[in-house]
């Protein structure tokens, strides 16, 4: 059989092409390449987060040297300066002239040192300190003192647009304030307040920003080392201000630890000097409203049989708006005051509001009755003075501070003691200025009676709780609690109250006081709450309420005032009481 070869074909066989791999193969690489771009925008935007902002912020507007629409104020002129006021940026500026640098005198007196005291009425500005008065004129280079002029190479007190300004100058010399100078901006940075603040110290070269964070404005940059006041912490940022002035926030980090410092003035404050009598005060006021009341001399100190060891007449008082007193003093009635172991303190009275007003609030005025009652005190050989204005109202209780600023200086000057009487010295009283009082004045008297007076309500003259109140309260008013003498009356009171409501007051000695007792057939009973006798009656229609003294009322004043460290007692007033009060006031 033959054999057939059988021929075979040879055939290529191709590829089958997979499209989904590669389909996803592509959108993978899309996706890595997009990740990749992702995490470089991601790198690069947090980079640029990161990068320190180096843009200054608008220093004219930062610091209020720009124009504000909002509030009216004009761009600064030339000679105008934005004021760092201790940590704040005021809206306010400063302006030079003359090569002087002026501030408000409002910011002087509201917030360095209120002795500095200005007279709108006749523009003068009056500056005390323990021993020295210095009366600064407008547009003066220079000022007055006790010993003379002084004379400075500059105007002390100017003007602008009816507002009194003082150099900056003048007020670093006579307070705890300094002050530095800057430009760009223009700007004065004032320092004045002393005692414990907080520090940190720049540990590099590093920039103080409007804002906590790396991207806020930069306000200006500070050298490594530079010292600066914290004023808040934010834990990553502190907010600061700089010798130098510049405000703001610094990074913790660029910041060594924070530590506290007690920072003190330069300036050396005269020492308010005090006089004490060296032993409680026991003191008498003797009401004397015309020279002949000086007869009675007997009358007001036979009873006390020199338990007493101040005696006060009220021999001085206000006698009109052009700074005329009436001088009741007598000079035998001093010699014999003298000569029964007494020191003579003469009160001097307002005796009324428009007389307060007007003396005090014109220096001219008010200089003039200071030196007719020192050279009369001082003429008579008086040991003191007891100053007793109640007719003082906020509108001019600084001149009245003023008043007694010289007066001070003047007692203090010429060894002379001066007291001040108080009413108790709640918030509406705070015109008095007792806390003041305590530095300025050697006795701060507290009349611890008249409790309801004025309230519209009937109620004791002076309780047991009314006396520890207001002894309390001035107690944490007055440093110096041996300063404190509390007043206590002599007198009682019957107030009368009609159908209609009305009410009325009478004040009696203690005689008078029992004797009508026993005309209305009232037999008193003992508050012990108060600390007083009590009566209530009718007659006709009206309804009285009795609140008598004796010396069982005056024992039990004394024994609460023996519980305080206080200065000494004082009475309303002599001539009133029983003789065996002093029985009482002699075991004080």
């Amino acid at each position: 059989m033959a054999k057939t070869k059988r021929k075979t074909a040879r055939t290529r066989r191709k590829k089958k092409v997979n499209v989904k791999a590669i389909v996803l193969l592509a959108i993978a690489v899309i996706i890595a390449l997009a990740i990749i771009t992702a995490i470089i925008l991601v790198i690069r935007f947090l980079g640029q987060r990161k990068a320190p902002a180096k843009e200054m912020t608008d220093l004219n507007y930062y610091y209020n040297l720009s124009a504000n629409p909002a509030d009216g104020r004009q761009m600064a002129g030339p000679d105008e300066l934005a004021i760092v006021f201790e940590d704040d940026i005021l809206t306010e500026r400063a302006f030079i002239k003359d090569s002087e640098v002026y501030i408000r005198l409002g910011l002087v007196t509201d917030n360095i040192d209120d002795r500095f005291y200005y007279d709108s009425n006749e523009q003068v500005l009056i500056v005390t300190d323990a021993v020295t008065s210095r009366a600064v004129y407008m547009e003066q280079t220079g000022y007055a003192t006790g010993d003379g002029q002084v004379s400075t190479d500059y105007v002390i007190l100017t003007e602008k647009n009816g507002t009194p300004y003082v150099a900056v100058d003048f007020v670093s010399d006579f307070t705890s304030a300094y002050y530095s100078v800057y430009e760009d901006p223009a700007r004065i940075v004032i320092t004045y307040e002393v005692g414990e603040k907080t520090f940190c110290d720049a540990k590099k070269r590093t920039e103080i920003r409007v804002l906590g964070g790396v991207k806020a404005e930069v306000v200006g940059m500070v050298d490594s080392g530079s010292k600066l006041m914290v004023l808040d912490d934010l834990e990553d940022w502190l907010e600061v201000v700089s010798t130098e002035g510049w405000k703001g926030y610094v990074a913790a980090s660029a910041v060594s630890e924070q530590y506290t410092e007690t920072v003190e003035s330069d300036y050396d404050e005269p020492e308010y000097v005090s006089k004490n009598i060296g032993k409680a005060v026991k003191l008498g006021w003797a009401s004397i409203d015309n020279y002949d009341g000086n007869d009675e001399y007997d009358n007001f100190t036979s009873d006390s049989g020199g338990i007493l060891n101040v005696y006060c007449p009220t021999w001085y008082g206000l006698a009109g708006t052009n700074g005329e007193i009436n001088d009741l003093a007598d000079q035998d009635y001093v010699d014999q005051a003298h000569e029964d172991g007494y020191l003579v303190w003469a009160m001097f009275a307002d005796k009324s509001a428009e007389y307060a007003e007007q003396v005090l609030t014109h220096t001219s005025t008010r200089l003039s009755v200071e030196d007719q009652i020192i050279s009369s005190v001082l003429s008579y050989g008086m040991d003191g003075i007891n100053i007793d204005f109640e007719h003082i109202n906020s509108s001019y209780g600084n001149a009245y501070l003023q008043f007694l600023r010289e007066m001070s200086i003047r007692c203090r000057l010429n060894d002379l003691y001066l007291s001040v009487d108080n009413y108790a010295p709640y918030e509406y009283n705070a015109c008095y200025h007792i806390t003041e009082q305590g530095t300025l004045c050697d006795y701060v008297f507290l009349m611890a009676y008249d409790d309801y007076v004025g309230s519209g309500e009937v109620g004791p003259n002076s309780s047991l709780a009314f006396i520890r109140e207001v002894l309390e309260l001035t107690l944490s008013k007055v440093s110096a609690s041996e300063k404190v003498v509390v007043g206590l009356p002599f007198y009682s009171r019957v107030w009368a109250k009609t159908e209609d409501g009305s009410l009325s007051r009478k004040e009696y000695t203690m005689d008078n006081a029992w004797d009508l007792m026993n005309e209305v057939g009232e037999d008193p009973e003992w508050d012990a709450e108060s600390g007083t006798w009590t009566a209530e009656y009718t007659i006709s229609d009206t309804t009285y309420y009795a609140w008598i003294e004796d010396e069982a009322t005056i024992r039990e004043k004394l024994n609460l005032v023996k519980g305080y460290d206080v200065g000494g007692v004082a009475f309303w007033c002599l001539g009133q009481e029983f003789t065996s009060v002093w029985n009482e006031v002699a075991g004080y």
